[in-house]
């Protein structure tokens, strides 16, 4: 399992991951290894690309794979090329070596549902984020394998002039945080109010979850940053990694957190390690 979070803010967009792996079942797992690379430049491409969830394919590391697709990128996508474009190549690259190796002359499976499921077959997650070529703001966009299994099938989430974050995978304590309550437990709410009197009605039901959403913490977007944005994703992942080291069970989430961004400069995706807080 991982956690990713993408952030698209007026200047740019920010990723950030952790560092573990999975192996094996994420409820069960055989084993759990740290220090893998989950975060790509695309070379000199003004793009980042994050992964999550399956750990290979075929023997080989999702990270493996991702370095014969940037030697190859630029072939396979035009000059003038959009965001569009990149994310069809890249979700076009991955979805034939998960055929190959995966799904064999299995149909692929027609709807991934909600958050990342824990089922057969694995799930690889891919986040890009970045600028098409005569832009400058930035996309971010997510593909799911299998279930992107169609051409030009990969989910813009953020376009041009769209500012938030995006979160991905082991997204739990996130959503808690930012949004001040666990939809199950909101489920959990609705479930008992409807056995100890007659139904919720649709408009008592949508203002119970109107008043929910009121506990979410509001972020200023637009104008951010770019320092700012890489301290907020930063903090986002490392709240999920600090999660799961005192959670009960398996740390699936763990290790480091590593991120990177990209601006309107269009200079190739930047990874960074250490750097101050600036107030």
């Amino acid at each position: 399992m991982s956690v990713c979070v993408a952030c698209n803010i007026s200047d740019g967009v920010i990723i950030g991951v952790d560092s573990a792996t999975t192996l094996g079942d994420p409820l069960n797992p055989v084993k759990i290894y740290g220090g893998v690379e989950k975060l790509f430049p695309l070379g000199e491409l003004p793009v980042g690309l994050a992964t999550y969830g399956l750990a290979s394919i075929a023997g080989r590391t999702i990270a493996s794979w991702t370095a014969e697709l940037t030697a190859n990128l630029p072939s396979l996508i035009p000059a003038e090329y959009t965001m569009a474009d990149v994310a069809e190549s890249i979700r076009n690259f991955f979805f034939t070596q998960y055929q190959e190796s995966i799904l064999g002359a299995a149909p692929p499976p027609q709807s991934a549902g909600e958050g990342l499921p824990q089922m057969l077959p694995p799930v690889l997650g891919l986040v890009l984020g970045g600028f098409s070529k005569r832009s400058f703001q930035s996309e971010v966009w997510n593909i799911q394998l299998p279930y992107h299994a169609t051409g030009n099938s990969a989910t813009r989430q953020f376009g041009e002039g769209q500012f938030g974050s995006g979160w991905y995978a082991s997204m739990a304590p996130i959503f808690r945080y930012i949004k001040g309550f666990d939809p199950s437990a909101l489920q959990a709410v609705i479930e008992y109010v409807n056995q100890i009197r007659d139904p919720l009605q649709p408009g008592e039901l949508e203002e119970l979850k109107k008043r929910a959403e009121r506990a979410e913490f509001g972020v200023v977007f637009p104008g951010m940053p770019i320092a700012k944005g890489l301290e907020y994703v930063r903090f986002l992942v490392d709240l999920v990694i600090g999660h799961h080291k005192f959670a009960a069970g398996n740390p699936i989430v763990g290790g480091r957190c590593r991120v990177g961004y990209v601006t309107f400069d269009k200079a190739p995706f930047r990874i960074v390690t250490e750097w101050r807080s600036r107030q």
